[in-house]
């Protein structure tokens, strides 16, 4: 986040990944700080839309049952993203958009 923060890399979130965020935190954090901290996060990455394109895409990728998962790579693809950075890299096997790592993504961005 430093690095988009930085200017130094453009970063980007799909849109339903905030309103996922703000619920899963609701366990950790008043809703007021979770505001805060999304807001903050809006400002220094894009956020990419999700659409009936995208949606329907997905929707038409069988090579998975995770729709979450394809619509990630549909925003990705979107906007024409390096790389999508997860800790879940199976589940993104057939991404146009590779995914890495997040220790891959920091080793990337070191070299930079």
């Amino acid at each position: 986040m430093a690095a988009c923060a930085e200017r130094r890399i453009d970063g980007c979130i799909a849109a339903h990944s905030v309103t996922n965020a703000f619920y899963i935190l609701r366990k950790e954090l008043p809703a007021e700080v979770r505001r805060n901290t999304l807001k903050d996060l809006c400002r220094i990455i894009a956020v990419v839309g999700v659409d009936s394109k995208k949606l329907i895409s997905a929707l038409e990728n069988d090579k998975s049952d995770d729709i979450e998962d394809r619509l990630q790579m549909e925003c990705a693809k979107d906007f024409s993203a390096d790389h999508i950075v997860t800790r879940n890299l199976k589940d993104f096997r057939n991404s146009e958009v590779p995914a890495i790592l997040p220790n891959e993504f920091l080793e990337l961005l070191n070299d930079k």
